[in-house]
């Protein structure tokens, strides 16, 4: 038994080189290539200055999930983070917490200042 295409099915096309798609109604791209260079160029496009903090980020979360062994409030010394790199100067949220203590999220991680004068570091569970 053959299925007929729908009209709307026949006019997707690939959002990098326009050839017709085959395949998964929610397909954005005819191959790797295609999406890889569509994505490159579009994020090329953004400022050299937003490139650069966003790879901030992405080193910092790399360097908080690497130290968050547990997952569940590991403790790592300043000097550590910035051995490694880590910029405390961006992230990506604040949360005033009930007591008063300031967490600053990199992503899915937090990392707060603990009493004791080290960083505790704390993944967000995902939904």
């Amino acid at each position: 038994m053959k299925l007929l295409a729908t009209k709307h099915e026949t006019e997707r096309t690939c959002m990098y080189c326009r050839k017709a798609l085959i395949g998964r109604t929610d397909k954005k791209f005819c191959s790797n290539f295609c999406r890889n260079t569509f994505n490159n160029r579009k994020n090329g496009e953004l400022p050299e200055s937003v490139r650069n903090i966003n790879n901030i980020l992405r080193k910092n979360r790399r360097i908080l999930a690497n130290g968050s062994l547990d997952g569940n409030g590991t403790r790592v010394g300043r000097r550590l983070l910035e051995e490694q790199g880590f910029s405390f100067v961006y992230h990506t949220e604040l949360e005033q917490l009930p007591d008063g203590r300031v967490a600053r999220y990199c992503y899915d991680y937090s990392y707060l200042l603990s009493d004791e004068g080290d960083w505790v570091i704390i993944r967000k569970p995902s939904h």
